[in-house]
């Protein structure tokens, strides 16, 4: 068993990448997006770097939900707080299994300055992950459910992308609820050796050493969530929760990208009437 469930998470780390990369030179190949219902373009104040900013204070903070649904912002926040933990967590593990590999102890006890800060930032971030995503993941599912305005744009898959994030984590939550009443009391070792379920997992993974699969698929509430992450992570590519990558083409390639003399890009020179940055620069309004 061990080793076909290996082969199973080659292959669904495989459908990731390349149902991912599948998407991302889709979008690319996609042809002009009109946008001069979306100007002004904050990038004619502060270049790449006010883009960057406008970016990742809506992905941070969530701002457009603030502005336009005050009373969704506290759980979607929380929620996205959670999904970018989960996907820290991943990366701190895999960093983990690496560093093991290498020969260095990753443990909360151990003596390596290096070891210790990897299992200590992973506890930090596995310590909050879970009960944001559970806790933002099935408020939102209620708040979408109960709101009429919401139901009437709302296909069943949006609720059941809504409620995966929270579902997937839960088992791992509630057969290891013990290791999280034990932070309370300062006890790190139990959580700790759930973190290191998963480092075992990437070592397997870059070993090709099934055995080492055994911790994660012997805890029930575990063997669960990781089957359900793998599956979740084949499903990704294909659904509307991908737009977390989609990003880049809404701001940068459509909301920002108005760059004239591009192959293929139709500017407001090419129709014989004043660029958009003079435009703008004028103070007016498309």
């Amino acid at each position: 068993m061990l080793y076909p469930y290996l082969g199973f998470v080659y292959i669904s780390i495989i459908v990731f990448i390349v149902g991912t990369l599948y998407r991302v030179v889709k979008w690319f190949r996609e042809p002009l997006q009109l946008r001069w219902e979306i100007y002004p373009v904050p990038h004619h104040h502060g270049g790449k770097i006010g883009e960057l900013k406008e970016v990742l204070k809506e992905m941070i903070f969530i701002v457009r939900v603030w502005r336009g649904r005050r009373e969704l912002w506290l759980f979607t926040w929380i929620f996205h707080i959670g999904l970018y933990l989960a996907i820290l967590f991943l990366a701190l593990v895999v960093i983990g299994g690496i560093v093991e590999l290498v020969g260095i102890p990753v443990s909360i006890t151990t003596k390596n300055s290096l070891g210790l800060t990897i299992a200590g930032l992973t506890l930090l971030v596995l310590s909050i992950a879970p009960p944001a995503l559970i806790f933002g993941s099935f408020s939102l599912f209620i708040i979408r459910v109960i709101d009429r305005g919401m139901r009437m744009y709302s296909a069943p898959i949006d609720y059941m992308n809504m409620l995966l994030p929270g579902i997937i984590v839960l088992p791992a939550l509630i057969t290891n609820i013990y290791a999280y009443i034990g932070l309370l009391g300062g006890n790190l070792i139990l959580l700790d050796n759930v973190a290191q379920a998963f480092r075992n997992e990437v070592i397997a993974l870059l070993t090709g050493n099934a055995t080492l699969l055994t911790e994660i698929l012997s805890d029930p509430g575990l063997a669960i969530t990781n089957t359900l992450m793998l599956l979740f992570l084949i499903y990704w590519p294909f659904s509307k929760m991908i737009h977390f990558l989609g990003k880049y083409f809404t701001y940068h390639k459509v909301l920002w990208d108005d760059k004239a003399g591009l192959e293929g890009w139709i500017t407001a020179k090419y129709w014989g009437i004043a660029s958009t940055k003079e435009i703008f620069e004028k103070g007016g309004q498309v």
